[in-house]
């Protein structure tokens, strides 16, 4: 197990996951803070190689006009 830094409880092998440039973290509390961030929730993409459990963020380059 692996500690996030968002968050101070332990990443289960399982539990689901956010592989983000800077760390490995809890997806309900990469999602809360990147909330608290940016005001919305983030992009995720569904894990590779079988992960299921994993979701990657979609890196957004500049500002998209809403």
């Amino acid at each position: 197990m692996q500690r996030s830094p968002l968050c101070q409880m332990l990443v289960a092998r399982y539990a689901p996951q956010v592989v983000a440039t800077t760390g490995t973290y809890h997806r309900e509390c990469f999602e809360a803070w990147y909330f608290g961030r940016h005001g919305r929730r983030p992009t995720l993409l569904a894990g590779t190689n079988g992960d299921r459990h994993r979701f990657q963020l979609r890196e957004v380059v500049g500002n998209k006009a809403a």
